[in-house]
């Protein structure tokens, strides 16, 4: 199973496409948040970049049938991500909800994470 299976989210937009036959989101753009952080998305709700209600598009400022989704990641170090599996761990581990099965990559990323800066090492066998 592909991890975004799992760990899949979409960036928050509204209708992408207001023509005189539809108002909806056609557009968007999905990513992992284990990896990926949103930082900025395109606000459709900016006059510059809205189609407004009133005026269907296409038309003199929207050429296209639709608005195009943007946005800004920031790509989360190695650390971050040890972080976030660790918290997924975690909440497995404690009963509680978790969205992502952790495979043995992600334990051993966990084991990592754990083991930094501390002077005796936990064992993989004792994560599973």
């Amino acid at each position: 199973t592909h991890p975004v299976m799992f760990d899949c989210c979409d960036v928050p937009t509204g209708a992408t496409s207001v023509t005189s036959a539809r108002n909806m989101r056609i557009d968007a753009i999905l990513y992992q948040t284990r990896r990926l952080e949103l930082i900025d998305a395109t606000d459709l709700n900016d006059e510059n970049t809205s189609c407004g209600d009133e005026v269907p598009i296409p038309n003199g400022n929207h050429p296209s049938d639709h608005i195009p989704v943007t946005a800004i990641f920031r790509v989360r170090s190695r650390l971050q991500r040890g972080h976030k599996t660790a918290c997924e761990w975690y909440l497995r581990l404690a009963g509680r909800n978790c969205s992502i099965p952790l495979n043995l990559d992600q334990l051993r990323e966990v084991y990592e994470f754990v083991n930094r800066g501390r002077g005796e090492r936990l064992l993989l066998t004792e994560l599973r």
